[in-house]
């Protein structure tokens, strides 16, 4: 009984469902095993069929809850991970650049999502243009964080100093 029970627990597949112990032990001991382990809920023999229907009927609707709390959660955190996305995307600069005797030309293409590799062009007081690549693809939100962070302070680094002075 309880090892099956710490199994459904430990199982990720199972984790959530709800689980009614039904036995005939009242001992407060094994109640509070049984609770200990993860059961929802413990229900004594002989069994009122009433009380027990009641009881899974709230289990189910604590579920149902719980699974619409979840997916709100999930549809909010994704909405927030698209906006991150397209801050990003506006952060982008646009092209071709020219400066002096060259230019920068080619297609970008954002991954929409949080993350990818930053890509910008940093004009600098001496009259230089640097060119800016850093790569966190693969390496998380975070990451992409800390990478738009190090672009935006780099950009006002070199708007007050040049290339020689930073």
């Amino acid at each position: 009984g309880l090892g099956v029970l710490r199994r459904l627990r430990y199982d990720e597949e199972t984790r959530e469902l709800p689980i009614v112990v039904l036995t005939a032990s009242a001992e407060p001991d094994h109640i509070d095993a049984a609770l200990q382990a993860g059961a929802n809920d413990y229900i004594t023999k002989p069994v009122n069929g009433k009380i027990l229907m009641a009881r899974v009927r709230a289990m189910i609707r604590v579920d149902q809850n719980r699974e619409a709390r979840s997916s709100r959660s999930n549809s909010a955190l994704f909405e927030e991970l698209q906006e991150a996305a397209r801050v990003q995307q506006a952060q982008l600069p646009p092209v071709p650049v020219e400066h002096q005797d060259w230019s920068i030309t080619g297609a970008l293409s954002p991954s929409g999502q949080v993350g990818g590799d930053i890509f910008d062009i940093i004009p600098v007081k001496d009259n230089r243009t640097i060119a800016l690549l850093l790569d966190v693809s693969g390496h998380g939100t975070a990451s992409a964080l800390v990478a738009s962070e190090t672009r935006a302070e780099l950009r006002n680094l070199f708007a007050l100093m040049s290339l020689s002075e930073a």
